[in-house]
């Protein structure tokens, strides 16, 4: 087993997330129709100041977002 952290580096453009083995950061996020816009800006916000070396798991429960709801969250990974 290993300990996964957090650790904020500050780079060229600002700082960013990465974790302290390199292990991927791992997010569950779970939402309705009316909170997914607020989903939206919350994932694109952790895309952006994640270390671009790190990957990034995403799962959502689902509690009734919409099918064109779901598409624009998809292009948006």
């Amino acid at each position: 087993m290993t300990c996964v952290g957090w650790a904020r580096e500050r780079g060229e453009d600002g700082f960013k997330m990465t974790t302290i083995a390199g292990e991927p950061i791992h997010v569950v996020y779970a939402s309705d129709e009316q909170y997914a816009m607020p989903l939206c800006a919350c994932l694109a916000s952790a895309i952006h100041f994640l270390d671009p070396t790190i990957e990034l798991r995403v799962s959502l429960l689902d509690a009734g977002i919409q099918e064109r709801t779901k598409t624009k969250l998809r292009r948006l990974l």
